[in-house]
């Protein structure tokens, strides 16, 4: 028997790629049970108490975690967690007690050791006081963006202080810092190197103590704005709230100029937040969105809270508090919001609080900036969506990030943001102003207490290629439910467009009942002219929506879905057809694009043998590729083939 399959297929047999993948998700227990789950009340209790001693033995145990300012005033009421009055002048005291406990406790401590890490400031101050306590000599290297008050403090506490003075490949010093490291450890064994950028002590050392001392003091908490440096406090943040209330939402903050999140690197004059390399240990799993902050809206919040609060913040801190205030109208009133400030301003008199130093980088404007200078080039700004570079997520498989990012299609990566309870998309024109500036990133918010979570092409592309055969028997479960009236499959609509009668955006909407009942739309976009510049021709997102709410719930990169749920629907169809055997002697391919390969893989996995594939493409390049994968993917004889002998 010869088998002929379309490449080109986009829907099949009146059946939503929502229905389809809904039954896959319930059927391998991973996307949807990880988006549905309810917050059990045992959930919400945490176990055990902070220990509070009226005497100390020593300087990691004066750790003042309870300490929350109430601030009024700037858009948004919201506690400041006051991270600056530890020893150390900065949350970094938790950082430094976390990795030398750590690395005491895996007997990596030894009588000649050096420890030795890279620090843009607060981190080397802590590090290098704690190491004065412990008698262990300390070598911390920093940068030009390192403040003098820093460094003086280092070498006070007996540190030795190596300052680095070449960027790295994205303009900053990060990548010279680790470089420079890397050469001590490799040329002297007594070095001992604390990685604060892939240790995982450092998020732990902040799930136990910062974001735990946040959920024992309030209970219940609406937001938590924290900043994005190392992410150790973030992702410490992170994994304590998704645990024990993973309701509340975080917001990631960072500064203009950083990579962390694939946004375009540019020069930084700011220490503390911030990053020329992605550091390791991130993962955007968890966080709700993300607040990008101009340095220059950095330096004006400085100063307005020095004389209009009397609070005297570092970089840090300022940049958070900016954030929290770029989101006074998303906000909703009564929210308890919780900001963290991990660093205090005398640290940064001679950098943010001197006016020649503010002038000479950021202009004169920045001087005298008030609140509403702020809101003003807020609203020039328009936070949105921002396009970021296509990356690899760094998910795991059972959790949602909430930005799309395309995988091997460009769909996805723009998303709406909510705008007074509805959602609108920027223009072409306002999104590009953005994409150019860098200002905002904005990963979709949670609507009022129901989480909204954003799955990108390549989580997608990981759940339904790690058990491609589940993917055939939830699409045939799909089918049958279908055929019994328990899914609602109304016509599509076309949008078309006169100037381009070969572009069109359809909308499927579908609903499938149930035990667990979902409603929801799929949008396809096919857009042909994008062949000619390197894209694929069609991309498409998938929304859900609870069903007793209509909330949407989750927004789901739908190629790899559509092409799932083809290649699925043609193995079904073709087992039926040969009599559940699975050898052909020709299997043939009209059309060589993307769903074509995927017909083919899922072909493979089913265990089926065939003598020869032959394929057809009006592009001979498509049809030279698939052949190509077919060859060296599968050790399958495979050539491209005229039309007719693929209809043979």
């Amino acid at each position: 028997m010869n088998i002929w399959v379309n490449g080109l297929s986009e829907r099949s047999h009146g059946i939503s790629d929502s229905q389809s993948f809904s039954l896959m998700a319930l059927r391998a227990g991973r996307i949807a049970t990880a988006l549905q789950q309810a917050v059990s009340p045992a959930s919400r209790t945490l176990a055990g108490t902070v220990e509070v001693k009226p005497m100390y033995n020593s300087l990691c145990e004066i750790v003042h975690d309870q300490t929350f300012l109430k601030v009024t005033g700037l858009g948004a009421d919201f506690f400041l967690k006051m991270e600056s009055l530890n020893p150390a002048g900065s949350i970094k005291l938790k950082t430094a007690v976390g990795l030398i406990n750590d690395l005491q406790a895996r007997g990596l401590l030894g009588p000649d050791t050096i420890l030795i890490e890279s620090s843009s400031g607060n981190l080397g101050v802590a590090l290098a006081m704690i190491c004065a306590e412990r008698g262990i000599p300390f070598t911390c290297v920093v940068d030009p963006n390192s403040s003098s008050h820093n460094i003086r403090m280092m070498r006070s506490y007996g540190a030795e202080v190596i300052q680095v003075e070449i960027p790295d490949a994205n303009g900053g010093f990060l990548g010279t810092r680790i470089e420079l490291i890397r050469q001590k450890v490799a040329s002297d064994p007594r070095y001992v190197w604390l990685n604060q950028y892939e240790n995982a002590a450092n998020p732990r050392a902040h799930a136990r103590t910062t974001a735990r001392s946040i959920s024992q003091h309030f209970g219940h908490v609406d937001y938590v704005f924290v900043g994005a440096g190392t992410t150790g406090t973030l992702m410490g943040c992170i994994q304590h709230f998704q645990r024990h209330h993973p309701t509340t939402r975080i917001i990631a903050v960072d500064t203009v100029g950083s990579v962390t999140f694939d946004t375009p690197a540019s020069r930084r004059f700011i220490p503390g937040l911030g990053t020329s390399q992605r550091p390791p240990i991130f993962n955007a799993d968890g966080i709700h969105a993300l607040e990008m902050v101009p340095e220059s809206h950095t330096v004006a919040m400085c100063r307005i809270l020095a004389r209009s609060k009397g609070l005297l913040v570092g970089g840090s801190t300022a940049t958070v508090i900016a954030a929290v205030h770029a989101w006074r109208e998303r906000i909703e009133p009564g929210s308890v919001v919780v900001a963290l400030s991990p660093d205090w301003g005398e640290r940064y008199l001679d950098t943010l609080y001197d006016d020649q130093w503010v002038e000479q980088r950021f202009g004169h404007e920045v001087l005298s900036m008030t609140l509403a200078d702020l809101s003003s080039s807020e609203a020039a700004t328009s936070p949105g969506s921002v396009k970021t570079p296509s990356r690899a997520s760094s998910l795991p498989q059972n959790r949602c990030v909430n930005v799309v990012r395309a995988h091997a299609t460009p769909c996805g990566s723009e998303l709406a943001r909510e705008n007074g309870g509805s959602v609108a998309a920027p223009s072409g024109a306002s999104a590009l102003a953005q994409e150019q500036s860098s200002t905002f990133w904005l990963a979709a918010e949670r609507l009022k207490k129901a989480a909204f979570h954003v799955v990108d092409g390549e989580v997608v592309a990981r759940l339904l290629t790690a058990d491609p055969l589940a993917c055939i028997d939830d699409v045939q479960a799909a089918y049958l439910a279908h055929e019994a009236g328990h899914t609602i499959n109304p016509d599509s609509y076309f949008l078309r467009f006169a100037q381009a009668p070969a572009n069109r955006i359809i909308a499927l909407p579908a609903s499938l009942s149930g035990k667990q009942p979902v409603s929801g739309i799929k949008w396809i976009s096919s857009f042909p002219v994008n062949i000619d510049t390197g894209l694929q021709r069609a991309s498409a997102v998938l929304i859900l929506n609870d069903p007793l709410t209509g909330y949407a719930f989750a927004c789901l990169e739908a190629s790899r879905i559509s092409a799932m749920r083809t290649a699925a629907s043609a193995v079904l169809a073709a087992r039926w057809m040969n009599r559940q055997q699975r050898n052909v002697g020709r299997m043939s391919f009209i059309g060589a694009g993307f769903i074509a390969r995927t017909i083919l893989d899922m072909f493979v996995s089913d265990g089926w043998t065939m003598d020869a594939v032959s394929v057809f493409d009006q592009h001979q390049d498509s049809a030279l590729a698939l052949a190509g994968h077919a060859a060296s993917h599968h050790g399958l004889h495979s050539e491209p083939s005229d039309l007719a002998t693929c209809l043979q």
